[in-house]
C-alpha cells in the first residue's frame, strides 16, 4: 500500500478534510458542539464503501470511490452530478460541473406512502425508489426485504441497521486486513508499530478463515469513516516542503 507517511500530498488532503469535518476548530463537528447541539453524530454520520475479493487465491480490498455525486433530500428531491461541496465546484468561477435535479411532486404526480420518523408520509416515487435501492445496496439488503430501509430517521434504523452494519463491516475488515486508516492509529508512531504488524493480519496467516470471517461478517459495502485517525498529527504542510507552496484553494 501507500506509505502515508511519506506522502506529503496525501496529508494536505486529510489536513482539509478533517479541518472540514472534525478538527482544527472551525469544522463542522467543532461549529455544532459550539452551538449546543447535543450529540450532532446522531444526525450527520460520514461513512464509506470498502469491498472485497480473492485475488489468486489471496483476499483482498479496497475502498470503493465513487465520483459521481447523488443527494436524496426527504425523498422528494434528487441531485445527480459532479460537483463537490466546496469552493471549486460552488463559486461558479472554477471547476466546470454538471447536474441534474428531479422534483417528485407529489401533488401532481402521485407519491408513495411512506412513513418519515414514525409519521405516515408521502414520498416521491423517483426519489424514494433510488434512495431505497442506493440504501439497499450500501447494506447488502437488496436481497432480503426483512430490512425496511423506508424510515430511515428513526433511531431503530440508525442504530440497529445504517451503525450496525457500518460498525461490523469495519471491525472484520480491520480483523482480517489490518485496514489502514482507523480509529486505532492516533499519531505516526501508532502508525509505525501498526504497520510492523501486518503480516499477522489473517488474511496472510490463515486464507480460509479469512474468507469465512468476511462472508459471514461482511453485508454491503458500508464502512465507519475514522474521524481519529492520526487526531494527534499536524498533517498540513510544513516549510520548505513542496506541497506547501500549492495554494490553499486548490483544496478547497
Amino acid at each position: 500500500g501507500v506509505d502515508l507517511a511519506a506522502c506529503p500530498i496525501m496529508h494536505k488532503e486529510m489536513h482539509w478534510e478533517y479541518r472540514s469535518l472534525s478538527r482544527g476548530g472551525e469544522s463542522l463537528f467543532e461549529k455544532l458542539e459550539a452551538a449546543k447541539v447535543d450529540n450532532p453524530h446522531r444526525y450527520i454520520h460520514f461513512a464509506a464503501l470498502r469491498n472485497w475479493a480473492e485475488l489468486a487465491g489471496q483476499p483482498v480490498t479496497e475502498q470503493v470511490y465513487v465520483h459521481s455525486k447523488l443527494m436524496v433530500v426527504d425523498d422528494r428531491v434528487t441531485i445527480i452530478g459532479s460537483a463537490n461541496i466546496n469552493d471549486r465546484s460552488m463559486l461558479g468561477e472554477r471547476d466546470s460541473e454538471i447536474a441534474c435535479v428531479i422534483t417528485d411532486n407529489v401533488e401532481e404526480n402521485g407519491y408513495i406512502l411512506s412513513t418519515l420518523d414514525g409519521e405516515p408520509y408521502k414520498a416521491g416515487r423517483f426519489s424514494h425508489s433510488l434512495r431505497k435501492r442506493v440504501f439497499a445496496q450500501h447494506l447488502g439488503t437488496l436481497a432480503d426485504p426483512s430490512v425496511d430501509v423506508c424510515d430511515i430517521v428513526c433511531d431503530d434504523f440508525f442504530d440497529n441497521v445504517w451503525l450496525r452494519t457500518a460498525r461490523t463491516n469495519t471491525q472484520a475488515y480491520e480483523d482480517v486486513f489490518r485496514c489502514i486508516p482507523n480509529n486505532h492509529i492516533h499519531s505516526w508512531k501508532e502508525l509505525a508499530e501498526w504497520r510492523k504488524e501486518d503480516a499477522s493480519a489473517l488474511c496472510f496467516t490463515d486464507r480460509q478463515a479469512a474468507v469465512e470471517r468476511l462472508k459471514k461478517d461482511v453485508c454491503g459495502h458500508l464502512v465507519i469513516v475514522p474521524l481519529d485517525f492520526l487526531e494527534q498529527e499536524y498533517l498540513g504542510p510544513t516549510a520548505g516542503a513542496a506541497e506547501y507552496y500549492v495554494p490553499t484553494k486548490t483544496f478547497l
